[in-house]
């Protein structure tokens, strides 16, 4: 079930606060003014914080669960920019008409609410709320470039120890074993009269090359390459069976037994393997299934 994590609640808390703190201290935009000619003005600015964390939590409801863009600290920096732009806006919008319809009832009454939309002369005008919008957004700039630069650093943070997991995990020499129901080597064939019958265990990885694919596997202590006329998709579906043979891009079949280091990033990963100094992407879009991936390979060494 989604939910709204604890740091977000949190984090829209220390907003709301440091907003209040920031009107009464720096008194911004005639909030002197404003101070100097109520009994208890302070009152209302607490009003008006406590407004400003509902109406985040509202727009952190509507960005998470209609809009699908919950927080998730695993997407990259794209993912969390369009999240931002998803969220800041309709906020800023909505604080401005509420803080303007706020104050205009407060000085003159429920009976002028349009003040906000009319002129002096009484014609309909979007003046007020125009000028209320830029101090709005002026205000808004600055939550919003810390609330990216705060995003950024839980990104990077959750891709780094991401990485020390998979990569701890690679490192205590588990190994996804062969089902014994399966039969021990496999016939690849081409559409050719090319085959190769090799043990599945044995292969390093298997890269599409054109309208060919280059097997690459081990015969004992050597490492070495077939190459078979024939799609990467017809391989893949050879080899199902084999659990630990898995698509990380387009291009490339790889055995996770022979993994040894990962690095990257969400946007894609970088595979270091055993006995090759050949680097293999993991594309961005494969990025989930292979961690999912792992964690089941992990589970079964245990």
């Amino acid at each position: 079930m989604k939910h709204i994590p604890r740091v977000v609640l949190i984090e829209y808390f220390c907003y709301s606060v440091g907003f209040f703190l920031f009107i009464v201290l720096l008194e911004p935009f005639g909030t002197r003014d404003f101070i100097k000619a109520n009994a208890h003005p302070y009152n209302y600015y607490v009003i008006e914080a406590i407004c400003f964390f509902l109406i985040l939590m509202l727009c952190e409801l509507v960005t998470s669960f209609l809009c699908h863009l919950p927080a998730d600290y695993s997407q990259p920096m794209e993912y969390q920019v369009r999240r931002m732009v998803h969220l800041a806006i309709p906020c800023m919008l909505i604080n401005t008409v509420f803080d303007g319809e706020f104050f205009v009832i407060i000085r003159w009454g429920w009976e002028h609410w349009d003040y906000l939309w009319r002129d002096y002369d009484g014609s309909l005008t979007l003046q007020w709320f125009f000028h209320d919008l830029k101090e709005a957004a002026s205000v808004g700039a600055f939550i919003i470039a810390y609330h990216l630069f705060v995003t950024y650093y839980r990104v990077h943070r959750y891709q780094i120890e991401e990485l020390q997991s998979l990569n701890s995990q690679f490192e205590a020499e588990c190994q996804t074993k062969q089902d014994p129901t399966l039969p021990e080597k496999v016939r690849l064939q081409g559409e050719s009269r090319e085959t190769i019958i090799l043990n599945p265990s044995d292969i390093l990885y298997i890269e599409s090359v054109s309208n060919y694919v280059n097997i690459v596997f081990f015969s004992g202590q050597d490492l070495l390459q077939k190459r078979l006329r024939c799609s990467l998709h017809d391989i893949e579906n050879m080899l199902s069976p084999y659990s630990f043979i898995f698509h990380i891009h387009r291009a490339f079949l790889v055995n996770l037994n022979f993994i040894t280091q990962v690095s990257g990033n969400a946007a894609g990963y970088k595979l270091q393997l055993f006995g090759s100094e050949k680097v293999l992407p993991v594309s961005k879009a494969n990025v989930p299934d292979f961690r999912e991936r792992v964690l089941d390979r992990q589970e079964k060494c245990k």
